[in-house]
């Protein structure tokens, strides 16, 4: 299997290296900003949010929500297409914010925080097995989110 992956890592190079070429690029970070500054609309809009699932839909027109990257694309000189759809934000605590409103977020929060308890005290009782190697890195897995 480590072979024929081998094999294949030429092929999917250029797409893991991309990303990283990005790194410096002014306006992706700008729109990064302008699309939380969405959510935080969609926040304010609503304690509970819009809806799971809804982001998509009202980031677009006939919601306002999306008028501040209208008017951030006018603001550097660019003409803005009425009918062009507008992605989603790409940060999983804005979008979570957004859609699922406060109690959603920090239900979810409470969720992470729980299982990283019980993955640590489970990693503890059984320190020093393959159990307590999987439960060490489930909880190193759930902390990169």
């Amino acid at each position: 299997m480590a072979g024929l992956g081998l094999l294949g890592l030429p092929l999917v190079l250029d797409t893991v290296i991309a990303p990283f070429n990005d790194e410096g690029n002014q306006a992706s970070g700008e729109t990064r900003g302008v699309m939380n500054l969405a959510s935080k609309a969609m926040l304010d809009a609503s304690f509970m949010g819009i809806g799971w699932k809804n982001f998509a839909l009202t980031i677009n027109p006939p919601y306002a929500y999306g008028d501040v990257i209208d008017d951030w694309e006018r603001d550097r000189g660019h003409k803005v297409d009425p009918d062009y759809a507008k992605g989603v934000v790409e940060s999983h605590y804005w979008l979570l914010l957004s859609e699922n409103g406060w109690p959603g977020f920090l239900t979810y929060m409470v969720f992470i925080v729980g299982a990283q308890f019980a993955l640590l005290l489970g990693w503890w009782r059984h320190r020093g097995t393959p159990r307590g190697a999987y439960l060490f890195g489930m909880g190193v897995a759930l902390t990169r989110l």
